[in-house]
């Protein structure tokens, strides 16, 4: 009894399946170093040039101003958005960026700052975030990077605290921001009580 070969067309088709095989299972295991690769802004951080400042005396400074419930308490709500910038060439986010500032304007304020509407006005800044990037890396880069967005968060707190001098206030932040805020209540409240 003979034993049929395998076609040239077989062959093929066997190899072809395996190489696919084999790049799936190296996706799958290499996703991560392949993800930050693609996100690596490829520049130091000391080198880069930032994205302009944002003027937090002008209203198109801030994707929430004094936004109130119908029927809101009286505090003052100081809310610091999550992430909203992938990255890739910038290690901080430029403010008005159109994927950002889409899923600043529909996602972030109905799901994360709408809990905290019906304690007060609720005031959310615009501010240079510090890329998905920094969040996948150690490098002092990224560090710096996360300083600088923090920056952008005291100042837009100095002019918020400006205009709400007494009564109540809420902190409240999500992810990047909620991690900002921790670090400006550490630095710049919890020193004063």
């Amino acid at each position: 009894m003979t034993r049929a070969r395998l076609t040239f067309r077989q062959w093929v088709g066997i190899v072809g399946i395996a190489l696919v095989l084999l790049v799936v299972a190296a996706v799958a295991v290499w996703r991560g170093d392949i993800l930050r690769a693609g996100l690596d802004p490829q520049v130091p951080f000391q080198t880069y040039t930032p994205p302009p400042a944002p003027d937090y005396a002008r209203p198109g400074s801030w994707a929430l101003l004094e936004a109130r419930a119908p029927e809101a308490g009286n505090a003052a709500v100081f809310f610091a958005h999550s992430t909203t910038y992938d990255g890739g060439r910038d290690w901080n986010g430029p403010i008005g960026e159109p994927r950002g500032e889409r899923w600043l304007r529909d996602v972030v304020p109905p799901n994360y700052a709408a809990p905290f509407a019906r304690a007060g006005a609720v005031s959310a800044p615009r501010y240079r975030q510090a890329s998905l990037y920094t969040r996948l890396t150690l490098r002092e880069d990224a560090r710096e990077a996360r300083a600088f967005a923090y920056r952008d968060i005291v100042s837009a707190f100095d002019v918020w605290l400006a205009r709400h001098p007494t009564g109540p206030l809420v902190l409240a932040g999500v992810e990047q921001g909620g991690e900002l805020l921790e670090r400006l209540v550490r630095e710049r409240i919890a020193e004063d009580a």
